[in-house]
Order: C-alpha cells, then sequence, then structure tokens
C-alpha cells in the first residue's frame, strides 16, 4: 500500500539497498505507476496491467564489471545459455545502467536514488528452459550471483 512504498522510497533515499524482481504482481501490474515507488525504480512500466512477454534469447551482460565511486570493482559472470522466457515490458530511464540483457530487452537494470540504490531484475520465474538452456532461477550460482552484487553495494567484500 502506499505507506509501505513511502516507507520503502524513505529507506532507499536515506542509504539503503532495494531489490525488485519480476512477477505476475510486480512493475505494471504491481501498480508501481503514479506510486512513491514510481520516482524509486529505474526503469518505467509501459502497462498498468499484466506486463509480461515472452522471450526467447539468452541472457547477455552488458557490461562485465561494475565500477564504484569508492573504487571497488565487481566483475560479473553468467553462463552462456541463460535465459528468461518471461521478461516485463519496461522502458529503461536515462540516468539507469544496464547489466544485462535479453535480446533487445533490459533484464537487470540498476541505478541511485538519494544516498541509495536500486537493482531491477526484470526477468520472472515462469516457464520452462528449452532444452541446452539454464532458466537463471535454477542457476545453481543464482543466489551467489545475485548476493555478490549486493554485497558490492553494500560495500562488502567481493
Amino acid at each position: 500500500g502506499p505507506g509501505q512504498r513511502y516507507q520503502l522510497r524513505t529507506f532507499v533515499k536515506a542509504g539503503g539497498i532495494l531489490i525488485v524482481m519480476g512477477g505476475k504482481s510486480a512493475y505494471g501490474n504491481g501498480g508501481i505507476l503514479g506510486t512513491f515507488m514510481d520516482e524509486v525504480i529505474p526503469v518505467i512500466p509501459q502497462d498498468t496491467r499484466f506486463d509480461i512477454g515472452k522471450s526467447e534469447d539468452t541472457i547477455k551482460l552488458k557490461t562485465k564489471s561494475l565500477s564504484k565511486k569508492r573504487g571497488r570493482k565487481l566483475s560479473l559472470k553468467i553462463p552462456k545459455n541463460l535465459v528468461s522466457p518471461y521478461i516485463h515490458n519496461v522502458k529503461v530511464k536515462p540516468e539507469a545502467t544496464v547489466i544485462a540483457e535479453i535480446g533487445d530487452k533490459p533484464f537487470m537494470v540498476m541505478s541511485n536514488y538519494g544516498r541509495g540504490e536500486i537493482v531491477c531484475i526484470l526477468g520472472t520465474p515462469y516457464g520452462q528452459a528449452p532444452k541446452g538452456k539454464i532458466l537463471f532461477t535454477e542457476w545453481k550460482e543464482w543466489p551467489k550471483f545475485l548476493g555478490s552484487i549486493i554485497n558490492w553495494l553494500a560495500g562488502g567484500k567481493k
């Protein structure tokens, strides 16, 4: 509700880290447009209804590493056969950084808000990976990959 969204905005603005995951109640269908969260997240949902579309491409890193003003660097690696059969339809805000893409669509986007940082995962846990591919949520290194990004954002060690 509005109270929780306001608290999330206040948390991030004060230096908190927010990870927004994809799913049936996220982004467009999550009612973000026109709320406190609309100004916080680095993407603009393109619909206020169910905004998930099909994707047949593999996930590719747009940047192999992330640098921070603190001088710390995070190197990223993913397998070449990683997929998300369904992805949210969004527009990336100009100040955001696209970390990974699926075809010409963003998969992972990051931005600052106030003193905090937000990462949006636009893939969803739905569907099955085609033969020879790995659904990103079933990739055994996914928790470690996401954890390393969170740790890096929080200023911890790689």
